[in-house]
């Protein structure tokens, strides 16, 4: 064999004698044949690989990072704002439970103070502003669902907040009211006492003159009748033995006239 044999057979360059190429590597990705020019010729897409430019690969972290600030940022509005539709939804709650115990201390002090009124002592216009009081509003239905819009929170918050008020002012006003009308059953009731003693006195006094000089069966009756009479001729206007020194004459009147034999009409 000639020495053009032996190269015919002989390594490429760079080619060990085993036959495999040591810049080699099963597991690369084998280039076609449209990659372009070789692999270190610093062009976009040497080596078959596609390089980005610098500056784009900063505008996209830049926006990376501001899609991401901004997203954070709605989580935390968005928590904010749930924390604050429960603390409006807590708030409408608390407005609701304070109308409720409102209506329920107007409701008791109605019951309480109106139940001893005299309505016999009340003017036909102080009968109508008792009959206006003694109504207690119906219970307001108010909703305090924190799936609602902040607004009408707020807006039922409000709502329960001015009937707690509206219930407060009628409370207050059923008090005066009451005591008004105590005051005006005491001077009522004082001068039905004045007037009824007037007629008592007067009564004794006609039945001593009637029955002077009469035996009667109990005779110390008239006296006792003359100095109870004598009693209640210097009893004062609202006295508060009045009603005693009243029902003694009377009862001592009705024994003078049954012991004279006297009837209740002829003692007139």
């Amino acid at each position: 064999m000639d020495r053009n044999d032996d190269d015919e057979y002989a390594e490429p360059d760079g080619v060990e004698p085993d036959g495999v190429d040591p810049e080699w590597n099963p597991f690369s990705t084998p280039r076609s044949l449209d990659d372009g020019p070789g692999w270190d010729d610093g062009s976009p897409h040497a080596g078959g690989v596609s390089r980005m430019p610098k500056r784009l690969i900063v505008v996209i972290t830049i926006v990376t990072l501001i899609v991401a600030v901004v997203s954070i940022g709605l989580v935390i509005t968005e928590s904010n704002m749930s924390v604050h539709r429960h603390q409006l939804a807590s708030a409408c709650e608390t407005a609701v439970t304070e109308m409720g115990q409102a209506r329920e201390r107007l409701d008791g002090q109605v019951a309480e103070r109106f139940r001893t009124i005299d309505l016999q002592a009340l003017s036909k216009r102080q009968k109508h502003e008792y009959e206006s009081l003694r109504k207690v509003a119906k219970p307001v239905s108010i909703d305090c669902d924190a799936s609602q819009r902040n607004s009408r929170l707020e807006e039922n918050t409000r709502k329960a907040t001015r009937a707690t008020r509206r219930y407060e002012r009628q409370s207050k006003q059923v008090a005066a009211f009451a005591r008004k009308a105590d005051r005006l059953a005491k001077t009522h009731a004082d001068r039905e006492d004045t007037d009824r003693l007037a007629r008592d006195i007067d009564e004794a006094r006609s039945l001593l003159d009637r029955t002077e000089g009469m035996e009667l069966v109990v005779p110390y009756l008239r006296t006792r009748l003359s100095d109870t009479l004598a009693r209640a001729e210097q009893t004062p206007a609202g006295s508060a033995d009045t009603e005693s020194i009243m029902s003694t004459l009377e009862d001592l009147m009705n024994q003078v006239r049954e012991n004279a034999g006297l009837g209740e009409d002829n003692g007139q």
